[in-house]
């Protein structure tokens, strides 16, 4: 095999990994290139193991792809800071599959941690490859002092970056708000419900989310309505992330972290984290985010994510921090901070797949209303008039086009027809007469009208 039909090989599985992971495909096929040898060495061939991932390693608690047995040993050259070389006998991981070695390489890069810290923090959704590398060698990944130099010259010698570019595609999100109706009310403010709180935040998601163009479905048609938790994670089919948003609830008043339950195949940890250390940012929690796996009888322990799984889209469940905390409650209950949580979310989604915000232009129906985008800035008119194809309309506060009434402005009066364009001409109403101007001003003036040979009526600004 050559470096090329090793390289080949392996990017479809790089790929689809970092749609899950954040991790710069780029960069995990160069590692796998440098580490392997271009697939021959003596753990790629023997062992699958691409990336010299040993049986036993510093944060070793996260959760792997690795069966936890089964090794192969061999000697290994390492480097002291100075650049001193020795050698050491390892055992190494072994892999069913090439796929496997990659999968765990991914999730340990994701969840390795130092003390209460990921050694690796901020890789995922990192989109500069240089710095992801540097962020890799600096967690203490390599020991090689050229390491990052190394990748970056294996990624420029091979254009790796072309498979850091996602397809173009639509992304299906779909969307779940904890529990129905009046559920689990806080035991520090009464007025607080997690059933509705969630309900409201991801209405407003989903808003955000269509305005980068993806599609958006929810489990449920109804806050008033319920369904079975498989069944609100099995209805995720054919979608790129399950989310299932949550207030979680502990004995102490003091607590407060995010949490992102993610599916225990590492699917959705990449975008977990990100999720959750977006929550931890915009509400200002005192402890500090996390994601954990648990795992129940059959699987995933909570039946959402099971349900999710078993259709093969990467679920989680999101706890925006504790309603048995008096500080993350009363902020919950702040409509305009639910809101700026969900954009901050969205945008966050947006970042991790590559998602950019359409601009939107023209007429637009919502929100109950019809608005019109001006297409050089993205927003749309509000308490304004606009002449949009020969028609003036005019829009109110909220942005919506006004229709079929009578509108005062600077003192003239204006009708706006049924199909919201201003009215010209001689307009009946409500059994009454009226004459609207050349620029649609109700005139109370005396109105002449002469007959024109034919014998219809003319007057100067009555529509011909």
């Amino acid at each position: 095999m050559t470096e090329r039909e090793f390289i080949d090989s392996i990017a479809p599985m790089v790929q689809a990994d970092m749609q899950q992971s954040g991790i710069l495909a780029s960069v995990t096929i160069a590692q796998a290139c440098l580490e392997s040898a271009y697939g021959t060495s003596d753990l790629a061939i023997n062992a699958r193991n691409l990336f010299g991932m040993k049986c036993v390693l510093s944060g070793n608690t996260w959760t792997s792809a690795w069966d936890g047995v089964t090794g192969y040993k061999k000697q290994t050259r390492e480097q002291d800071p100075s650049g001193k070389e020795y050698y050491v006998t390892a055992r190494f991981r072994w892999y069913p599959d090439i796929a496997a070695s990659i999968r765990d390489h991914s999730l340990y890069l994701l969840q390795a941690a130092n003390g209460n810290r990921l050694r690796y923090e901020g890789l995922s959704g990192e989109k500069d490859y240089r710095q992801a590398t540097a962020i890799i060698k600096n967690g203490g990944y390599a020991t090689d002092v050229e390491y990052v130099n190394k990748i970056c010259q294996v990624i420029q010698r091979w254009n790796l970056t072309q498979y850091d570019r996602k397809e173009n595609r639509t992304l299906r999100i779909c969307l779940d708000a904890g529990h129905y109706g009046k559920y689990n009310q806080s035991l520090v403010d009464a007025r607080y419900y997690e059933s509705e709180a969630m309900w409201k935040l991801h209405l407003m998601q989903k808003r955000y989310l269509e305005e980068y163009g993806a599609e958006v479905i929810l489990t449920r048609g109804s806050q008033a309505s319920d369904r079975g938790l498989y069944e609100r994670g099995a209805a995720s089919a054919g979608c790129d992330l399950f989310v299932s948003s949550h207030s979680n609830a502990a004995g102490k008043e003091s607590v407060d972290y995010p949490v992102a339950y993610c599916a225990i195949d590492g699917s959705a940890d990449g975008i977990g984290l990100a999720l959750v250390q977006c929550v931890e940012t915009v509400m200002g929690t005192v402890q500090a985010a996390r994601i954990e796996h648990r795992r129940g009888q059959h699987g995933d322990y909570y039946g959402v994510v099971r349900g999710a799984t078993a259709v093969k889209t990467p679920g989680l469940i999101l706890e925006h921090s504790f309603h048995t905390n008096r500080q993350a409650t009363a902020w919950l209950l702040d409509d305009s901070n639910l809101d700026r949580l969900a954009r901050a979310e969205a945008d966050t989604i947006a970042q991790y797949y590559g998602l950019q915000q359409t601009v939107k232009s023209g007429w637009v129906h919502e929100d109950g209303g019809e608005r019109f985008y001006l297409g050089d800035t993205g927003n749309y008119v509000k308490n304004d008039w606009y002449e949009h194809d020969e028609h003036w309309y005019w829009f109110d506060g909220s942005g919506h086009m006004v229709t079929d009434t009578w509108y005062q402005y600077n003192g003239s009066w204006y009708y706006l027809g049924q199909d919201g364009a201003m009215v010209k001409g001689l307009l009946e109403d409500s059994g009454k007469w009226y004459y609207l101007d050349q620029d649609g001003r109700m005139t109370t003036d005396p109105v002449l009208l002469i007959p024109d040979q034919d014998g219809a009526l003319r007057w100067p600004g009555l529509v011909q």
